[in-house]
């Protein structure tokens, strides 16, 4: 079997990175593997696609972004546009109590939510542990987590069958000592997923295969037919222009199917 893994920014930062290969604790015989590992550099502008727009109702709505390989090569593949759901970002503040609450509402539009939470090292230090669970209506707990380190993740998803359903995000911190409880709080990432995430056609400007040369702008223009829901206020619409290359030539067997080698955030307001 071949597995691949892909690392891509935000996530892939500078620095000395592990790979740790693991098998069963099962399986007794010897075995080899060969690990190979392959970096791609490219550049966009804009970094992050902000501008999508119909210039009036009935008309694609329609934006551009360049992009610039920067290593020796050629990209030759595809470009997948979509739009996938709403976001939100904030800076939550808690006084004088241990516990933060966050009421939300599931629905056949978005059937997804997903929280990403980050506290900073000084507020990290105040805990013996911080709890971060998904409550619904009746106050029980149907996911349950806690901090590791300085992050948590969280996500739930309507259940089968329902239309809507109410849920409450709760993050309860284990004080080490009950005054520290008088001011902290944490950076919080929201994510509402479509049901059905809107397909957008990204290609290159002009026309012609998609092959990005080292050290050549490309523009690719990007086009959406469909339309999507309006956010509600505090939120934008979040997307991605995701490129799969599928340049056999300087790649391993395991990425003839194309390998995912960049993402292009796409933020609308």
């Amino acid at each position: 079997p071949i597995r691949d893994q892909v690392v891509l920014a935000p996530e892939l930062v500078p620095g000395t990175w592990e790979i740790n290969v693991a098998s069963s604790i099962t399986a007794m015989d010897k075995s080899d593997y060969r690990l190979s590992v392959s970096f791609d550099g490219y550049t966009s502008s804009p970094g992050t696609v902000s501008k999508i727009e119909r210039k009036k109702n009935g008309d694609d709505a329609s934006g551009s972004v360049t992009v610039t390989r920067s290593f020796a090569g050629v990209f030759k593949g595809q470009a997948l546009a979509v739009i996938e759901g709403f976001s939100g970002t904030e800076e939550v503040k808690i006084e004088t109590t241990d516990e933060y609450k966050r009421d939300f509402k599931l629905d056949s539009t978005t059937p997804r939510a997903d929280f990403h939470l980050v506290m900073c090292e000084k507020t990290g230090n105040l805990f013996t542990d911080c709890a971060v669970n998904i409550l619904d209506s009746k106050g029980t707990a149907v996911r349950t987590n806690a901090f590791d380190g300085l992050e948590a993740d969280v996500g739930i998803s309507l259940p089968a069958g329902a239309h809507e359903a109410t849920f409450t995000l709760q993050v309860v911190g284990a004080f080490a000592i009950a005054a520290d409880m008088e001011e902290w709080g944490f950076d919080l990432e929201e994510k509402f997923s479509f049901a059905h995430p809107v397909a957008g056609v990204a290609e290159r400007a002009g026309g012609g295969p998609l092959h990005l040369h080292c050290g050549v702008p490309t523009e690719l223009s990007l086009t959406f037919t469909d339309e999507w829901p309006a956010p509600v206020s505090g939120q934008q619409t979040y997307g991605a222009i995701r490129f799969l290359d599928k340049n056999t030539d300087d790649r391993r067997p395991g990425d003839q199917g194309g390998r995912l080698v960049m993402e292009i955030p796409i933020l609308l307001d």
